[in-house]
């Protein structure tokens, strides 16, 4: 499920959902709300926002299509992910 996808990503990043729910450009509790199986309704964008932050592919996260992202792919994702909210180019929704 892409709950258990998500939640191993963070580990790995060692972000919290706040923090991945801002870095996604998403509400705050919106991490929160996957990672609870509250919703099973994502949008796309959704979808490819979290994918971004993690540096995987949308498919993978959505479906566990292909493979996984390695650690250090995951973790350089982040740290683009934290610069480019550093800089305020990350919209939020």
């Amino acid at each position: 499920m892409i709950a258990d996808r998500l939640e191993t990503l963070r580990a790995i990043a060692d972000v919290t959902r706040l923090e991945t729910s801002r870095l996604a450009g998403l509400s705050e509790r919106h991490c929160d709300v996957i990672e609870r199986r509250r919703t099973n309704n994502l949008e796309l964008v959704t979808v490819t926002a979290l994918a971004k932050v993690f540096g995987c592919t949308v498919g993978w996260l959505a479906a566990g299509e292909g493979d996984a992202p390695d650690a250090a792919t995951v973790k350089r994702a982040v740290a683009r992910a934290r610069k480019r909210l550093g800089s305020g180019t990350v919209a939020s929704r």
